[in-house]
């Protein structure tokens, strides 16, 4: 009953998960006596590595839990969020931390993975963990701040954005963070381009280039993209075909998933634009090819609708 009750807060279970959460060293044997008397325990794999219980048998578990003792749950979920951790599954340990409000936790896993997020393109996940956190806690972030800000740009909450700029603009004069200048001026940037105010977005770009180093590729990429857009949407082929394929490139190095989807889009559009038809039908139907996270869905369909045009 006992191993029951504190594995009932695990989504999946395996033996060794098992073993860190209830401090026994016989999970394996357990999980097999569990499915073997059919107590609503599924097997996920062949090999018997992973299980699940069923999920009305867990929630029934988990209160039953809470109501013996409410303070175990924290504990607990403290210790599957350490072993989800050292075993690389981040997401899974984010969840037991907000699980049980452990925010310094949650903040120490997710900020040193929130770039790499965005660049994923899991901006909506990301997004929630960060909405989860305490002002106060977010307040303390600066970098944690700003990659929540690019949740918002990438997610479409201009007004929401805007907001919470004004803020992290007072903490980086609070800070005299030089680096966060030339993000906040990038996220000034791509907000002026995505309004058609191209010589506004132009100008915030060579501001952000003041501050940001060109080892930095994450921003890199984010600069020269917002740069080929403006020059693209004005008519300055030559500019904008340099910026965006400098985006291909850097992108493709550091594996920044949506960074290769916009700039793949980026020059499909330019080469429209210059009367290379051919040249951009290899690029859309590279774009369609690619593999995308289902949130990107559009962009295929804006690759078809290219085609479809041409």
């Amino acid at each position: 009953q006992q191993f029951l009750l504190k594995t009932s807060l695990l989504e999946r279970l395996t033996a060794p998960l098992c073993d860190e959460v209830t401090g026994q060293s016989s999970s394996q044997t357990m999980l097999e006596t569990l499915e073997g008397r059919n107590l609503f325990l599924v097997s996920l794999d062949s090999k018997r590595s992973w299980y699940r219980y069923h999920s009305l048998f867990a929630d029934f578990l988990r209160k039953l839990l809470w109501c013996q003792n409410p303070d175990i749950p924290s504990v607990l979920r403290y210790r599957a969020s350490r072993w989800y951790e050292s075993h690389g599954f981040m997401a899974e340990a984010i969840e037991q931390a907000l699980s049980c409000s452990d925010w310094k936790r949650v903040v120490q896993i997710a900020e040193p993975i929130s770039e790499r997020m965005i660049a994923q393109g899991h901006h909506v996940t990301l997004q929630r963990w960060l909405q989860a956190l305490p002002a106060e806690v977010m307040q303390a972030h600066l970098h944690l701040s700003i990659n929540y800000i690019w949740t918002l740009v990438h997610t479409g909450q201009i007004d929401a954005c805007e907001l919470t700029l004004q803020a992290v603009e007072m903490m980086c004069r609070n800070t005299g963070n030089e680096r966060k200048r030339g993000e906040i001026f990038l996220i000034r940037s791509t907000l002026a381009s995505s309004d058609g105010e191209l010589d506004l977005a132009l100008s915030f770009a060579q501001q952000a280039q003041e501050y940001i180093s060109e080892h930095d590729i994450h921003q890199q990429v984010i600069l020269n993209f917002v740069q080929a857009r403006a020059y693209m949407l004005v008519g300055d082929v030559l500019h904008a075909q340099r910026h965006a394929k400098k985006v291909h490139i850097l992108s493709e190095t550091v594996g920044d998933y949506v960074g290769v989807i916009q700039a793949i889009r980026l020059l499909g559009d330019i080469e429209v634009l210059n009367g290379e038809l051919y040249a951009a039908i290899t690029c859309y139907q590279h774009g369609i090819q690619l593999p995308m996270n289902p949130s990107f869905g559009w962009i295929r369909a804006y690759f078809h609708f290219q085609l479809v045009n041409i």
